[in-house]
């Protein structure tokens, strides 16, 4: 589903306002999420819907995340793809062996969308700052 969207968005608006969408969604579905938890209402659709919101936000920022890595230089696209293909792997198996010993010792709903939301914020924060640099390369800057 996000993926279909971030494509009917592709040529309407730029890439990092449909990636920031995507962290919307998912900053959007974690929190509540939590905020359920908290409130005391833990369930399986709860968590669930939760962690739908991220399959959706990395549909509608993922396809953008990889165009870009892949335009910097465009001379070098195969080694980028390699590259944020590893960088993409790497990161999953470090959280996720992190996740899986945090939510052995923690309960596991909140530890595990908490994490989720702590990865999301990181994310986020790249975006916010290959937004920074695409509008500063944009000004000329970078020329003088």
């Amino acid at each position: 589903f996000g993926s279909f969207w971030a494509g009917r968005l592709a040529g309407r608006w730029p890439v990092i306002r449909v990636m920031l969408l995507g962290r919307a969604v998912a900053l959007v579905g974690l929190s509540l999420g939590l905020v359920l938890i908290g409130l005391g209402h833990i369930s399986v659709a709860g968590v669930s819907g939760a962690t739908l919101c991220v399959g959706i936000s990395n549909g509608l920022s993922l396809p953008g995340s990889n165009a870009g890595a892949m335009s910097v230089r465009p001379d070098l696209a195969g080694s980028a793809a390699g590259l944020n293909g590893a960088l993409n792997v790497g990161t999953g198996t470090v959280v996720t062996s992190l996740v899986g010993v945090l939510v052995t010792h923690a309960p596991f709903a909140a530890t595990l969308l908490s994490a989720m939301l702590a990865c999301v914020v990181i994310s986020t924060l790249g975006v916010l700052i290959a937004r920074r640099g695409e509008a500063w390369l944009s000004s000329g800057a970078a020329s003088g």
